[in-house]
């Protein structure tokens, strides 16, 4: 079986394997707050790439795409208040 194929995006089906997946809606954060999270973590990314290599940095990039996800995550938290609500309107 083919367990990768592209449309719009990229689509993984390894056999038995879980996901998880992650929806925010559009302007859940500001773009501000995004592109700082992205920068952090190419920097993040150019320090690892000098430190380590093979299996170890591979395990590095690991641990520090879950840190960018917990500090996304946290984002989305903080700004609950002034983010859409849609998903909250029954219609």
């Amino acid at each position: 079986m083919n367990d990768f194929f592209r449309r719009k995006l990229p689509h993984w089906h390894p056999e038995g394997q879980m996901f998880f997946i992650t929806f925010r809606l559009a302007n859940s954060l500001l773009a501000h707050i995004v592109r700082e999270l992205d920068e952090q973590r190419e920097r993040e990314k150019k320090n690892l790439l000098a430190k380590f290599s093979g299996a170890k940095l591979h395990e590095e990039f690991y641990n520090l795409e879950k840190e960018h996800f917990s500090r996304f995550d946290s984002w989305l938290d903080r700004c609950i208040e002034k983010s859409p609500r849609w998903l909250a309107e029954e219609r």
